[in-house]
């Protein structure tokens, strides 16, 4: 290692391949971090983990509310009962021909237990 004085402060001159190293071990200390935080908030409720294969459907062209109102093991009439909307307007949100509005976003992500963008297709 060298040093270099500039403008009156000293630094530290490494190899450019250390300095990537030493880069890379903040990243992966920074990821332990996140990691951690992220056990931390399931943990204390705030967070859960989503199986792999709720996730991918939730990035396919299915319609949201049906994956996670199945992934709570919600039939369509126990949603209609806990939401006061009627199963027919769930089924055609579920087979996507109709949009969610507002207020029953709000219904339906408080008895589904998810945050509203986890609604929107």
């Amino acid at each position: 290692m060298m040093t270099l004085i500039k403008n009156n402060e000293e630094y530290a001159v490494i190899p450019m391949t250390d300095y990537k190293f030493m880069h890379l071990l903040k990243e992966d200390f920074n990821d332990a971090l996140l990691i951690e935080k992220v056990k931390q908030e399931i943990k204390l409720g705030n967070d859960e983990l989503i199986p792999l294969d709720i996730m991918k459907r939730l990035l396919s062209n299915e319609s949201n509310l049906k994956i996670w109102r199945e992934y709570r093991s919600l039939t369509p009439k126990i949603l209609s009962d806990k939401t006061g909307v009627s199963l027919s307007i769930i089924s055609k949100i579920e087979n996507n021909k109709q949009k969610i509005d507002v207020p029953k976003l709000t219904k339906f992500a408080t008895a589904l237990n998810v945050n509203l963008d986890d609604l929107i297709d």
